[in-house]
């Protein structure tokens, strides 16, 4: 990448042609991969974005301060999907807990970070870089892209959604931002249909002068690498059919455009997926239970699809939110920004079971909140090393322990 084109990204001007590809009529020219041809391996991210309560998610059902503080809102040990003699999934969990049974969904308990923030933006920057003490621009999975996807083509991360997270902001590589494979298209006016060539050919000619330079020429190529990615996509993946039945939801639908993504053998590396609604200061109950309801069954599912496709020995899934609630119930019904929480890893490549230890309810910090037990880090090096096969510590500027958490055999 040229020095003009990596200031211009910099700037934030890059992600301006993201969403322009050419219409289905085109799709014959395009130079696109086979479907189904690679076999690289894949990391999907789930983001549950606002704090995720995380006692209530993984119950510590046999700890008395956990009744003592929660004398309203803590899950009955009759209640819980038992996973342990002493933790248990909310019961709206059941569609994860066959995964757990079959050791193929490790469960984090107490992750965190040192001097842990309670806002919802400093946060989540600080799981998006990797960084708990500096502020950081570059994210984590930007500095993975920027080493080794600056070559692997225009799909070799993605993000599902409107909104780029920070995780892959990089100097080098742009990630698309797709919100569906209908919309990663080069739109034209239906009435004009005969018009369309016309228009995608003025695309081309406009972002292919040869008098371009500086910003300009960022641009251009910016453009071009939406236009063969989009239309390598719409090519490889038009033949994808569910294998399992996604829920009626943004996160279900989501994830099923991650599965025809995957399926359809573009080579994408990493892909990003967010929800949220996980802010539960007040009335938890329903809501909790209908969020986690979501996530399980929408997760599963997923599971279910890339399994029967042939496709589950090359992608896991890791899931994360930004910190937990606090350990005491408040005055709403609710619980207000905690720290340390669960995260989640689901594939057959991992050697699933309860990973760390679960913070104690009764010896908190200095604001009554919970003391991480696991540094996020160590799963982000698992990650890296492990499955991704590069340099954790280049990525995470440190050493950090791998978790442990993928099967080596």
């Amino acid at each position: 990448m040229s020095n003009s084109r990596r200031d211009f990204l910099k700037k934030g001007v890059g992600l301006a042609s993201l969403s322009v590809a050419m219409p289905h009529l085109w799709l014959q020219s395009a130079v696109a991969n086979a479907r189904g041809t690679s076999t690289a391996k894949t990391l999907v991210v789930v983001q549950l974005g606002g704090g995720n309560d995380g006692l209530n998610c993984v119950s510590p059902f046999t700890t008395g301060a956990y009744f003592d503080k929660r004398p309203t809102l803590a899950l009955q040990p009759a209640e819980v999907l038992q996973i342990s003699a002493t933790h248990g999934f909310h019961p709206s969990m059941a569609t994860l807990l066959p995964y757990f049974q079959a050791q193929q969904l490790a469960v984090v308990l107490g992750a965190g970070y040192p001097q842990p923030n309670r806002s919802h933006f400093r946060s989540m920057d600080i799981w998006h870089t990797a960084e708990p003490i500096d502020v950081e621009q570059i994210g984590w999975l930007g500095r993975y892209a920027d080493l080794h996807l600056a070559d692997a083509g225009e799909l070799s991360a993605i993000n599902i959604g409107g909104t780029l997270p920070k995780s892959f902001n990089a100097n080098q590589v742009v990630v698309p931002s797709i919100s569906s494979l209908e919309a990663y298209q080069f739109l034209t006016d239906p009435a004009y249909a005969g018009d369309g060539a016309n228009q995608v050919n003025t695309f081309l000619s406009t972002n292919t002068r040869t008098s371009a330079t500086g910003d300009e020429l960022a641009l251009a190529g910016t453009a071009k690498a939406a236009y063969a990615g989009s239309t390598e996509l719409q090519a490889a993946a038009g033949g994808y059919t569910p294998s399992a039945t996604y829920p009626d939801s943004r996160l279900g639908a989501d994830l099923q455009f991650a599965a025809q993504i995957i399926l359809a053998g573009v080579g994408t590396r990493v892909i990003y997926v967010s929800t949220g609604g996980y802010d539960t200061h007040a009335n938890q109950a329903n809501t909790h239970t209908n969020l986690l309801r979501d996530f399980s069954d929408s997760v599963a599912a997923f599971q279910a699809d890339i399994v029967a496709q042939g496709a589950g020995d090359r992608v896991v899934v890791m899931a994360f939110s930004e910190f937990g609630r606090r350990v005491e119930e408040n005055g709403s019904a609710g619980f207000d920004h905690g720290t340390a929480g669960p995260m989640f890893l689901l594939g057959t490549g991992i050697a699933g079971g309860i990973y760390g230890e679960q913070p104690s309810l009764s010896s908190l910090d200095t604001n009554g909140d919970l003391i991480y037990t696991v540094d996020f880090r160590t799963v982000y090096s698992d990650i890296l090393a492990t499955w991704l096969e590069v340099d954790a510590a280049q990525i995470l500027d440190g050493e950090f322990t791998p978790l442990g958490a993928f099967r080596t055999a």
